[in-house]
């Protein structure tokens, strides 16, 4: 999205991937935090049928589940059970769209 004047081609690879992210964006959670004692953010997801959707950064072929990896590279599809010092220090989830203003600039469809 960072190309300045995209081919028809890259504007449809592009149009493809943002569908596929919106359609695997989890809903009815929303990521809350709090800064600790030690002044890490830490993260956890709650419900709220009201939250935007949300975005992980890491999804497991074939299912589209979220996918949460620590240090021990385990494989895990709950986000709690990731520890508190990945959960501070690394964001596993997007909250931002940037497809409209793009889209908008490029004219394309909404």
């Amino acid at each position: 999205m960072s190309i300045e004047e995209p081919t028809t081609e890259i504007l449809a690879v592009i149009e493809g991937a943002v569908a596929w992210f919106r359609s695997v964006a989890m809903k009815g959670v929303w990521l809350e935090s709090a800064r600790r004692d030690n002044g890490r953010q830490e993260r956890w997801l709650v419900p709220n049928p009201d939250a935007s959707p949300l975005g992980a950064w890491f999804y497991e072929l074939g299912t589209n589940r979220p996918l949460y990896l620590d240090r021990d590279s385990v494989f895990r599809y709950d986000f709690t059970e990731i520890s508190y010092e990945r959960r501070s220090g690394y964001s596993y989830h997007r909250t931002t769209d940037e497809h409209p203003r793009w889209g908008e600039k490029h004219d394309l469809p909404k």
